[in-house]
C-alpha cells in the first residue's frame, strides 16, 4: 500500500488558462499526459507523481536522482558510477541482467534509457512518475512503471528564457540557461538551452593516486517549433550530451601487506568517515549521447492524428581498475568496456476527441535497437611461495598474464498495434480499456577469446583460445508475440474526490545468459509476465492547496526476471 502525504500541490497551469487577477493565489490545476492525452491529474486512474519545471528550479533539483525526493517509493541509484538503476514499488533492476528495465524512461515520449536520462536535467517542462504496469499506452512494456521527461518547447509568440547558477561548499557548480525566440511570430520559433555541471560525486579521494572523484557534464539542446496552420504543430528537438565521471569506490579497514617479500601495503587504515580509495588505476566513465525527437499533432476536428519519433546514438566508454582493495600493489587489473548503442522509434496515433459517450484511439509503434559491448579484461594468475606461505609481489614478475576479449551484442525489432476505448456511462462513471499486440524479434550473440603470453622463464607457453561463440544461434534468435493491456473504472464523487479500480498486464522478454553452463534451461530465461490490480482514491482540498491520495495494489509475477 502506498500513501501520498498531505502536501501542497506542485502544479502546472493548464495550457491557455487565463485566471482572473483576483484568483491568482489559487493553485493551478495539475495537467499530466500519463494516459497519452492532457488530463487533470485528478482524473487519471493510476498513481502519478508530477514535478513541473518551475518546481524543479524552485527546489534547485539539478540531478534526476533527486526526483525521488518528490516521489515516495522511487529509488534512483548509481553506486558504482557505471550502472544507473530505477526501483519502483520495490521492483528492482540490474542493467547487467540483459533484459529491458523494470522502470522505463521516455524523453519527449520517445523510449530512452536511464544511463542517458540520469546524466543531465535542465530546461524541463515536466517530469511524471507513473506507477504500475505499462503495457498498452506507451511504446514499451514495463512491470513497475515509467518516468517521462518532457523538455520545454519553443514559444511561438514571445521571447522567453532563463539563467540559473548554483554552487555549493563541496565544489559543485551547476550553470544552465535557455532562450526562446519567435522567428516568424505564431508560425516558427527556436529555443536553445545549455548546461554545464561539475561536482565531486561521492566525495572520495584516492590516496594512492592523489586525485579524487568528480563529474563533468556539458549538454546543449536546440528545439524548433513549426505551426503553419491553427490545427497543426510540430516540434523538433536535438540534444547533445558529453559526460565524464571519475568515480572511485570507497574502502574501509586496517589495510594489509599482501606479500611478506615486499613492505608495500594495500593502503592506510581507514574508517567510513575517511572516504578514501586505494586503487592503482582510475575508474573513468564517459558518455556521449545524441538524441533527436520529433512530435507532430494534426487536429482533424473530431480526431487528432499525432506522430512521435526519435533517434538515439550513444557511446559509453568505461575504464576501471577491478582491484578495488589494491590486493596487488603496483598492478592495474584493468577492464575496458566500449558500448555503442543505437535506437530508432516511430509511433503513429489516431485518437477521437470530444465525444460524449465513446472515445477511442489506435496506435502503431515500431522500434529498432542495436548495441555491442566489447570488454577487454586482464586476469593474471599469481604464484605463491610455499614457506613462508605468501604470494610473490607484482614486481617479481612471477605471474601468468591472461587476457579476455569478450563481445556481447544484440538487435531488437518491435512492431506493435494498440487500441484503447473510453466509455463515459454517466457524468461520474467512466470505463477505460486498452490492449497492445506486439511482435518482438530479438537476436543475441556473444564471442570470447582468451589469450596469454605465457611465462617463458618457467617454460609455460603462450596460448590463444577463441574466438568462441558462447550463445547458440538457435537460442539467441527469438520471436515473441505478447498481448498486454489494462482496464480501469473511475467514479468521480465530485471535482475534488475521485476513486478508481484498475488492472494492468505487462511483459518482459527473457535473455540468453553469457557464460552459463551448456544447459538450455540455464542459458535461456523465460519471458516475464505480470498482472496487477490497484484500488485508489484521489482528493484535493482548499482550492488544491492540499492533496491526499492513497492506493493499494497487488501484483503477481510469472517468471520474474531478477539478478
Amino acid at each position: 500500500m502506498s500513501l501520498a502525504p498531505l502536501t501542497p500541490a506542485l502544479a502546472q497551469q493548464a495550457a491557455g488558462s487565463n485566471a482572473p487577477a483576483a484568483n491568482q493565489d489559487v493553485v493551478a490545476e495539475v495537467i499530466v499526459t500519463a494516459t497519452r492525452s492532457a488530463r487533470r491529474l485528478q482524473d487519471v486512474p493510476m498513481s502519478v507523481d508530477v514535478a513541473s519545471g518551475e518546481t524543479l528550479q524552485k527546489l534547485n533539483l539539478t540531478d534526476v536522482k533527486d526526483v525521488q525526493q518528490l516521489s515516495p517509493g522511487l529509488a534512483l541509484t548509481n553506486t558504482g558510477g557505471r550502472n544507473n538503476t530505477a526501483t519502483l514499488r520495490g521492483i528492482a533492476f540490474d542493467p547487467d541482467q540483459g533484459t529491458s528495465p523494470a522502470v522505463d524512461f521516455y524523453f519527449n515520449e520517445v523510449p530512452s534509457d536511464a544511463q542517458s536520462m540520469f546524466t543531465a536535467m535542465y530546461d524541463l517542462e515536466q517530469i511524471e512518475v507513473l506507477r504500475g504496469p505499462q503495457g498498452a499506452l506507451r511504446g514499451r512494456t514495463a512491470p513497475a512503471g515509467a518516468i517521462t521527461l518532457r523538455t520545454r518547447r519553443a514559444d511561438l509568440d514571445r521571447v522567453t528564457g532563463y539563467v540559473q547558477a548554483m554552487g555549493t561548499d563541496r565544489d559543485a557548480v551547476n550553470l544552465q540557461g535557455a532562450v526562446s525566440v519567435p522567428l516568424i511570430p505564431g508560425k516558427l520559433a527556436l529555443r536553445a538551452s545549455l548546461l554545464s555541471d561539475r561536482n565531486e560525486l561521492n566525495q572520495v579521494t584516492n590516496v594512492t593516486r592523489g586525485d579524487h572523484s568528480y563529474s563533468k557534464t556539458k549538454s546543449g539542446r536546440i528545439s524548433l517549433a513549426f505551426a503553419p496552420t491553427d490545427n497543426f504543430r510540430a516540434d523538433l528537438t536535438y540534444q547533445d550530451l558529453n559526460a565524464r565521471n571519475l568515480q572511485y569506490m570507497q574502502v574501509i579497514g586496517a589495510g594489509a601487506q599482501p606479500s611478506l617479500f615486499e613492505p608495500a601495503r594495500s593502503g592506510p587504515a581507514a574508517d567510513r568517515y575517511d572516504r578514501i580509495a586505494v586503487t592503482d588505476g582510475q575508474r573513468l566513465y564517459k558518455n556521449r549521447t545524441k538524441i533527436l525527437t520529433l512530435s507532430a499533432e494534426w487536429d482533424l476536428g473530431e480526431h487528432t492524428l499525432s506522430f512521435v519519433g526519435g533517434h538515439q546514438n550513444t557511446k559509453l566508454d568505461q575504464r576501471g581498475d577491478n582491484d578495488t582493495a589494491n590486493t596487488v600493489p603496483g598492478l592495474v587489473l584493468g577492464q575496458i568496456a566500449i558500448s555503442p548503442v543505437k535506437n530508432d522509434t516511430g509511433e503513429l496515433r489516431l485518437a477521437s476527441k470530444g465525444r460524449q459517450f465513446w472515445n477511442y484511439s489506435v496506435t502503431v509503434f515500431a522500434n529498432k535497437g542495436s548495441g555491442d559491448t566489447r570488454v577487454l579484461q586482464g586476469s593474471p594468475v599469481f604464484f605463491a611461495n610455499a614457506a613462508p606461505a605468501t604470494p610473490f609481489p607484482y614486481s617479481y614478475g612471477l605471474y601468468l598474464p591472461i587476457d579476455l576479449d569478450l563481445t556481447v551484442g544484440g538487435k531488437t525489432k518491435t512492431l506493435a498495434v494498440a487500441a484503447s476505448s473510453s466509455f463515459q456511462f454517466t457524468e461520474k462513471l467512466r470505463l477505460e480499456v486498452a490492449a497492445r499486440y506486439a511482435k518482438i524479434d530479438s537476436e543475441q550473440y556473444s564471442t570470447q577469446t582468451v589469450t596469454s603470453a605465457g611465462l617463458p622463464a618457467f617454460f609455460i607457453p603462450g596460448f590463444k583460445d577463441g574466438p568462441t561463440n558462447t550463445i547458440d544461434p538457435k537460442l539467441g534468435n527469438r520471436t515473441r508475440k505478447p498481448l498486454t493491456g489494462g482496464a480501469s473504472l473511475t467514479y468521480e464523487f465530485n471535482s475534488d474526490v475521485t476513486a478508481y479500480a484498475s488492472y494492468g498486464r505487462s511483459y518482459r522478454d527473457g535473455t540468453a545468459a553469457v557464460g552459463a553452463p551448456p544447459v538450455t534451461s540455464l542459458i535461456l530465461t523465460r519471458p516475464e509476465r505480470s498482472d496487477a490490480i490497484e484500488l485508489g482514491i484521489k482528493t484535493q482540498m482548499f482550492d488544491r492547496r492540499l492533496t491526499f491520495n492513497a492506493d493499494v495494489f497487488h501484483q503477481k509475477f510469472d517468471g520474474f526476471l531478477g539478478r
